[in-house]
């Protein structure tokens, strides 16, 4: 069973870091996550800021998830700050 969650990814030192948002519950497809992500993009990046403070946000979008071995990321926006 695949699960469609949003993720960010943020610069940290060392790298980036990988953070999934668990707080939304997952979409039943990838469309519905890929609709919702686009029409909240700006709570997302604000929610983002405010809970990870001084990290950059450097992409969002959709993760499929089809088990712990097989996931696929599907970037919907990558913001123009690199690591």
């Amino acid at each position: 069973m695949n699960v469609f969650l949003i993720y960010i990814v943020i610069s940290v030192i060392g790298g980036i870091e990988v953070k999934l948002n668990t707080s939304i519950p997952p979409f039943p497809n990838l469309n519905s996550c890929t609709e919702y992500v686009v029409s909240n993009k700006k709570n997302i990046i604000d929610s983002g800021k405010s809970t990870f403070k001084d990290n950059n946000i450097l992409e969002l979008g959709c993760v499929v998830m089809k088990n712990k071995d097989e996931i696929k990321f599907n970037p919907i926006y990558k913001m123009d700050k690199q690591v």
